[in-house]
Order: structure tokens, then C-alpha cells, then sequence
């Protein structure tokens, strides 16, 4: 079973390797922490978080009591991206197969992934069903939606509606699908353009046409708040950001030209957080974090817990749950003051 990057760092496999190294409490601990979320977890997102949990005590059994339970909400592994950008096909591996004959809720897991990479290939599958799609056509995310205007099967309401897209990249190939005549897979391939620009790109694994194109692309949106740089906003790890985030959501960006304009030397890369719930951006997570060091609670736990429900939820109201259940209001404030 394909396994999504907001998931696959949660071993299962490795739950089981050494029980004797883990109290005999961690079991009633681990299940009190899973049986706190409100609404309640579903089955699957209850092994998952419980076997990360599980993972993080197998992995550093010396931490196992009494504080164990207190980090391991921010049970990871090491991110598995060997690829530098965050958008490569290598990243998904059978998505194909699973596209094609997996069953609904498979589909559905790539449309509706918190990893935008994971929507863009759903978005440019032709077996694609129409309410997915019309969920894609307002996606956050213009990679997303530039790949559903090239979907062979998009109707004409839908392209009609993506021609009106603000971003330049959408709107004009949506516009080409309504006015070229015929499917040839030249003409699909001649829209895989530059999602900044609309101009051709020379490698597909890439969004963008050129490093120009990607350093206009992350001066637009650190500002906007769709990604955050993650220097910036956890200065020397000054509060924990960049550990407690989920690594997959951590990406590599050029971020400068290269230092004297060395051939082949490629541009700098800086680390900048994503957002990992699909209608929410990185800005208004960090406004959640920023809400809840403020009150002095559990910034692990505040993030887990949304990474969890957002995947269930629209991230809005997974953002008013996470602010109940620990109890934080606006600016930090705890609820109930009159601060």
C-alpha cells in the first residue's frame, strides 16, 4: 500500500522489534493520549500516531519514564526525501497503479493528501472523478491547479472556470484546452509550462522553468505566508520550530544564485516550512505556534494533533479544536481572561 510523506515516517513495522525495552505503563500512557482527541481519532490515524509514539520510545529506550510521553508526540523519523525538490514523481512511487485500480479511499488519499505533490499528480489523472476535481480547481496550491487544467478528461465548465484563474500559468493553459483541437499526447506535454511564468520547462521533475523562476517564486510567497523560512522564524532553534514541524514539510528551496556565479554550481538552498494541512498555510500554523508558547503549552502537541486532524478535517476547524483542546485563544491568551 502506498505510503503518503504526512504518514510514512510512522513506522508500524518497527513497533514490534524490542517490547521488552518499553515499561508496561507506556501502553495505558500511549492509549490515555490517543483517547484525549476530540472529536475522536478513526482507526487508522490511531496506529499511526500510536506507533510513531511507540517508534520514539523503541528508538531511545533511556528516555522511556517518566517524561516519556511529553516528546513523544513529536515522534518522527528522519525525512525519506533523497530528491531536493518537492516535487518530483520519484516521490511517489506507484502512484500510477494506485491511481488507475485503487479502491476509493487509495484515490482519495492523493487528492485530498496534505502534501500538495501528492494533489498535483492526482489532479493530472484522467480517472479522476468530478467532485475531486472541483475540490482541486480551488486547491491553495497553483502547482495543483495548473496540473488539473492539463487533465485529458477536465470538462469544459471546469477549464472555463480554471481560465479565470489569477495566475497567469492556470488560466493560460486552460484557456489552450478550450481553443486547441484534439488530445495528442504532444499537445499534453506541451502544457507541462513553467507554473510561475507559463514558458516551457526543459526538466519536468521541476515546477519552474529556471532558478529565476524559483527565487521569484520564494521571494512571493515567504512574504505571503505560504511557506515560512525556517531560519527566520526558529532563529538558532530559538523555539523549536524546525524540530518540532513534520520533516516532510520541511523543504530544500533556492533561496540565492550561487556565490560568485560558478557554472554547474546550482543556487543556494534555504529551508523553509510548508504547510502540512492542505487548506492552510504555513503562516497560520506558525500563528498557532506562536498562540501556544504564548500561553506556555505543549508546542509538540499542538502541531501533532493538527497535523492529525487536519487530515479529517478542513484546516480552520482543526485549527478551533487544537486551540480548545489546550485550552488558547487568540495572541496566546488562555481562554476565560479578561487579558
Amino acid at each position: 500500500m502506498h505510503t503518503t510523506p504526512s504518514t510514512r515516517h510512522l513506522r508500524a513495522d518497527q513497533a514490534d522489534e524490542e517490547p521488552d525495552l518499553v515499561p508496561s505503563v507506556t501502553g495505558a500512557a500511549i492509549e490515555a493520549y490517543l483517547d484525549s482527541f476530540d472529536p475522536p481519532l478513526d482507526e487508522d490515524s490511531r496506529r499511526h500516531v500510536g506507533s510513531a509514539m511507540m517508534y520514539r520510545l523503541l528508538s531511545q529506550p533511556e528516555a522511556a519514564a517518566p517524561m516519556a510521553i511529553q516528546f513523544l508526540m513529536m515522534a518522527r523519523k528522519p525525512s525519506r526525501m533523497a530528491d531536493p525538490h518537492p516535487f518530483s514523481v520519484s516521490l511517489w512511487p506507484g502512484w500510477e497503479q494506485v491511481m488507475a485500480v485503487g479502491d476509493v479511499n487509495e484515490v482519495e488519499s492523493f487528492a485530498r493528501n496534505p502534501h500538495p505533490g501528492a494533489r498535483r499528480l492526482a489532479a493530472l489523472h484522467p480517472g479522476l472523478w468530478d467532485d475531486l476535481k472541483d475540490e482541486l480547481a480551488t486547491d491553495l496550491w497553483r502547482e495543483v491547479r495548473l496540473s488539473l487544467a492539463r487533465n485529458p478528461t477536465a470538462s469544459r465548465d471546469l477549464l472555463e472556470k480554471l481560465a479565470g484563474d489569477t495566475v497567469v500559468s492556470v488560466a493560460s493553459v486552460a484557456q489552450r484546452r478550450l481553443t486547441e483541437n484534439g488530445l495528442t499526447e504532444d499537445f499534453l506535454d506541451s502544457l507541462d509550462v513553467c507554473v510561475e511564468c507559463a514558458e516551457p520547462i526543459k526538466n519536468s521533475q521541476f515546477t519552474t522553468c529556471s532558478v529565476l523562476c524559483s527565487l521569484g517564486q520564494a521571494n512571493r510567497r515567504s512574504p505571503s505566508g505560504v511557506w515560512a523560512d525556517a531560519v527566520e522564524v526558529d532563529f538558532r532553534h530559538s523555539n523549536n520550530l524546525r524540530k518540532d514541524w513534520p520533516p516532510d514539510f520541511i523543504w530544500q528551496i533556492a533561496g540565492t544564485y550561487a556565490a560568485g556565479g560558478i557554472p554547474g554550481t546550482g543556487p543556494r538552498y534555504r529551508s523553509k516550512l510548508v504547510s502540512f494541512v492542505r487548506d492552510l498555510t504555513a503562516g497560520q500554523i506558525l500563528d498557532l505556534c506562536a498562540e501556544v508558547r504564548e500561553a506556555g503549552k505543549d508546542q509538540a502537541a499542538a502541531i501533532l494533533r493538527l497535523e492529525v486532524l487536519g487530515q479529517r478535517m478542513p484546516g480552520a476547524t482543526a485549527i478551533e479544536l487544537v486551540r480548545d483542546q489546550l485550552g488558547v485563544g487568540l495572541n496566546g491568551t488562555p481562554k476565560g481572561t479578561d487579558d
